[in-house]
């Protein structure tokens, strides 16, 4: 197996900051994956899992794991917790479904 590309290194706020986000409960359930998945692959506390066992700790796959990781290195902790913005919108397709009156 390559060696890990994207390596986390959470600061201490960061880590207290995702221990409370996953404590409370009250956010959405993919932020409180990414935040364990951020919490398992963290280096600078013990030494970070293998993104195979954290994807069998959590029960996700470990290209998700990958994912996050390379948010996280890449765009910073708040991209990594939050869902992408999608840049391409469709226009919805209304023809033969609009109702007459």
């Amino acid at each position: 197996m390559p060696a890990k590309k994207c390596r986390v290194k959470l600061s201490q706020d960061e880590r207290e900051c995702l221990k409370q986000l996953i404590s409370k409960g009250k956010v959405s359930a993919r932020k409180i994956i990414h935040a364990n998945v951020l919490i398992h692959a963290d280096e600078s506390a013990t030494d970070s899992l293998k993104d195979a066992d954290i994807a069998k700790a959590i029960h996700i796959s470990p290209l998700t794991v990958e994912r996050v990781r390379k948010r996280f290195v890449e765009e910073g902790l708040e991209s990594a917790l939050n869902p992408k913005v999608q840049k391409r919108h469709r226009q919805k397709n209304w023809m033969g479904r609009q109702k007459h009156f």
